[in-house]
């Protein structure tokens, strides 16, 4: 593996266009599980908490996905680049290809998911060139199998 840059993107614009979008799923997917959680500890009590914890850990998609605003596609994952308000500095972050995520392209909202096998969507990337961008990224996890 080589550190050398498949492709890079600068898309907080296109990350903001679609942010109230992403904040519906989010909370939906909080209140369904919230409505699961009481409905399991309302029909077999307290005891049924613990369950939901483990169902919810492994096996519910997750209401959060990483959405980078910058970031490099490398060979060996992504690096990505937050400024987070509570951070001083963004130091850069990597979000390691597995050979279990798969990968979903929607061209009309102009991103592609990396998404994990139980857990659902765990990275968004943004990009004007999503055909491009998923075809990289296809080629990468083909050459993990």
């Amino acid at each position: 593996m080589t550190d050398k840059s498949l492709y890079e993107a600068e898309v907080a614009d296109l990350k903001k266009k679609h942010r109230r979008k992403r904040l519906l799923i989010s909370s939906t997917h909080i209140t369904l599980e919230m409505a699961f959680l009481l409905v399991l500890f309302y029909i077999f009590g307290l005891q049924m908490i613990i369950v939901y914890i483990v169902v919810a850990t492994f096996f519910l998609p997750s209401p959060f996905f990483l959405v980078p605003s910058t970031y490099k596609i490398m060979e060996n994952g992504v690096i990505h680049f937050e400024d987070l308000p509570f951070r001083k500095s963004s130091k850069p972050r990597l979000f390691a290809f597995k050979s279990d995520h798969k990968l979903r392209i929607k061209e009309e909202e102009m991103h592609v998911s990396i998404l994990h096998r139980h857990r659902g969507e765990a990275l968004r990337l943004y990009t004007r060139e999503p055909e491009k961008v998923y075809k990289i990224l296809q080629k990468i996890y083909s050459d993990l199998t």
